[in-house]
């Protein structure tokens, strides 16, 4: 290494964000549900996506955002992701797929089935929904910019990624007034769905609230489908629940945890020092885990 050339490494369990040490199972995610919150939009302060993936009629109905910076590392289900996408039908996912969520009822689309199909053509996995249904921006026609925006807050190691959905709709029905918002958590790997004004106005929902994993058999498993049985409740499982129809309520927060593993203890250190190389050494800190995550610095 040349001369005041200094690196520090940084090693991180991976149980410390989810569970690997149990196959990367959602179902080792706790679930808290809390009222009388206080909520607090974004809409003045947050970003609007770059880009939306469908570009044909009616883009503001089923649309599905270009790929968009998380802003840190944010470890879900046992995997490091560091982007997202957003749907205008209610959910955001960690999903490679190019899929533009437009006007199919397949997977990323309108159908909020999908959040628990088995089929790769159907299914809209890897994703977070804290209110999978078909929806418009606000009064059906307001543009994409203004209606769903995102917000990195915080310094490091504790950032908040905030995603929020604004006075959201239903194609040709201007009633309903519906607010939410996703938290994804740096360090804790905690992830929140907040709800504000939930009003329903004259329409019917059939809406989904839970997370998923990146496959999901048939049927789903636990540790592929965490899905909110009753509204307004912590109850969760792993039986498809696609037909919620009473609105969250106003102020209330559902918090979703992953376990914490064993906390290290110890030091790392070094040898085989050379001008090419060097081997890290630490103990197994930790008995609920399968690995652990390296992360070096030049800087400090």
């Amino acid at each position: 290494m040349g001369k005041g050339f200094k690196i520090r490494f940084i090693v991180l369990l991976v149980g410390l964000y989810s569970n690997f040490a149990t196959a990367q199972s959602v179902a080792n995610y706790s679930v808290v549900r809390t009222t009388g919150n206080v909520y607090n939009s974004i809409m003045s302060t947050g970003n609007s996506f770059s880009g939306w993936r469908y570009t044909g009629a009616f883009s503001e109905d089923d649309n599905r955002s270009d790929a968009t910076n998380i802003g840190f590392d944010f470890w879900y289900n046992g995997q490091r992701y560091t982007q997202f996408s957003v749907s205008t039908n209610g959910f955001l996912d960690f999903s490679s797929s190019t899929d533009d969520g437009g006007p199919q009822p397949d997977a990323y689309g309108y159908f909020n089935s999908a959040f628990s199909a088995s089929a790769v053509a159907n299914g809209t996995w890897l994703a977070l929904a804290p209110f999978y249904d078909d929806m418009t921006t606000r009064a059906g026609a307001d543009p994409l910019g203004t209606s769903i925006k995102y917000q990195l807050s915080g310094t490091a190691p504790n950032r908040i990624l905030t995603v929020e959905w604004f006075g959201m709709a239903v194609y040709q029905n201007t009633t309903p007034d519906i607010n939410f918002q996703v938290k994804l958590y740096e360090t804790t790997g905690v992830i929140e769905y907040n709800y504000g004004t939930m009003n329903a106005g004259t329409n019917t929902f059939s809406y989904t609230v839970g997370i998923n994993a990146s496959s999901i058999s048939n049927p789903p498993t636990a540790s592929q489908l965490k899905t909110q049985q009753v509204a307004n409740t912590a109850t969760f499982n792993n039986s498809p629940q696609n037909n919620l129809s009473s609105m969250p309520a106003a102020n209330s927060r559902l918090q979703f945890t992953s376990p914490v593993a064993t906390a290290a203890s110890g030091s790392l250190t070094l040898s085989a020092i050379s001008s090419t190389g060097m081997t890290l050494n630490w103990p197994n800190w930790a008995s609920n885990e399968v690995g652990y995550v390296i992360y070096n610095s030049i800087d400090n």
